[in-house]
Parts: C-alpha cells; sequence; structure tokens
C-alpha cells in the first residue's frame, strides 16, 4: 500500500483493481473522461460548453428507482433553471414544458396539450371531437356526397351529389329566415309557403 499526501503522474497510470475517491475527480478543460473499450463514449468541457458523445450504439438513461422523474432542465428565463422534457414514472407520462409550465403530455389514450397547437397542416383520420366553436379563415373542403350534420340527430344535412346540391331537413320543416322572420318554408308532403 502506498499512503501519501499527494501523488503527481506524468504519464499513463494503469490500476487493474478499482479506483475509490473519497473526495472529486476533478478533470480541466478539454480533459475527456473515456468509457468504453474502444473510448466509444466520451464526456468532456472545453471551458464554453460541455459535450456528451456516444459513437458506438444506443444511449439508454435510466433510472429505475420506483415513482421518480428523469428531468431534462435549464435555464427558466428568470435566473432559475426548470425543467423542460420529463419522463414521469409516477402517472407513467413523457411531459414537455415551455419554462417550467407543462404543455404537452402522453397520456394512455394518446396526447394532452395544454394551450393552442399551431401547425402548418392537420391531417385527422378518425373523429375529431371539438367542445368550443371552430373558426375558420379560408374555406371548408368537402367532396361529394359529404355531408354536414346538424341538429342532435343529424336533423339537417347539407351536400353534394356531384350534380344536385341538396339541402335535406329530414324530419322538420325547412325555413329561410332574416333574423326572426320567415320568407320561404318548405313542408313536408305539404306546401312550399312564400312570405
Amino acid at each position: 500500500e502506498v499512503q501519501c499526501d499527494s501523488l503527481d503522474v506524468d504519464g499513463a497510470a494503469d490500476i487493474t483493481g478499482n479506483v475509490t475517491l473519497h473526495a472529486n475527480l476533478d478533470l480541466q478543460d478539454n480533459d475527456y473522461l473515456h468509457l468504453g473499450a474502444g473510448d466509444d463514449f466520451k464526456m468532456v468541457h472545453n471551458g464554453t460548453d460541455t459535450f456528451v458523445q456516444n459513437t458506438t450504439g444506443n444511449v439508454y438513461i435510466t433510472n429505475s428507482s420506483d415513482d421518480k422523474v428523469i428531468a431534462l432542465q435549464t435555464d427558466d428565463g428568470s435566473g432559475g433553471v426548470a425543467n423542460y422534457v420529463e419522463c414521469n414514472g409516477i402517472v407513467g407520462e413523457t411531459r414537455l414544458f415551455h419554462y417550467g409550465n407543462s404543455k404537452l403530455a402522453t397520456k394512455s389514450f394518446g396526447i394532452d396539450v395544454t394551450g393552442e397547437v399551431q401547425c402548418d397542416s392537420l391531417d385527422v383520420d378518425g373523429t375529431a371531437n371539438i367542445q368550443g366553436s371552430l373558426t375558420l379563415q379560408s374555406d371548408l373542403l368537402m367532396g361529394d356526397n359529404d355531408l354536414i350534420k346538424v341538429g342532435d340527430s343529424d336533423d339537417l344535412q347539407i351536400s353534394h351529389n356531384g350534380a344536385v346540391n341538396i339541402i335535406d331537413g329530414r324530419f322538420h320543416p325547412i325555413e329561410l329566415r332574416h333574423q326572426s322572420e320567415v320568407h320561404i318554408k318548405c313542408v313536408d308532403d305539404g306546401a312550399v309557403e312564400l312570405y
């Protein structure tokens, strides 16, 4: 056993056993921490930036502690730090944050977005359930035989079949009004009334 107050090794040190440190491992600027037989994983700080580099295989970051998170944090815009990405083992969600405020979270049914979704295009293959008003700043484009359905039982249907424009009141009369005044009324099995 060698006991000393300090050890200065100018060349390579080949240690076969474990190295146990009771203080910091103090690497200087541009000194690499190498891992792997071929130095495949490297970490370095160059005095300005820090780099984590892997040249072989996948990179896994694992937290096996029950009900904990893995969080990526950075400046919160006010001198502190905040979460920006979080893998949450408590509720099973992956969350994206804006300055620490949750904006998107994965759920068992899909995703939950807090705030507004802005995108260049939106392709929905299934049903879209919109609870609020729908405001269009451009055209509503529909194909032949596509229906606009209105009413709890789809009582009013508007469509175009390629040759004819169809307004179908189905179970109720159709009225053309201006404000509250009826101008034209189409009655099932009855007359077309003009006012």
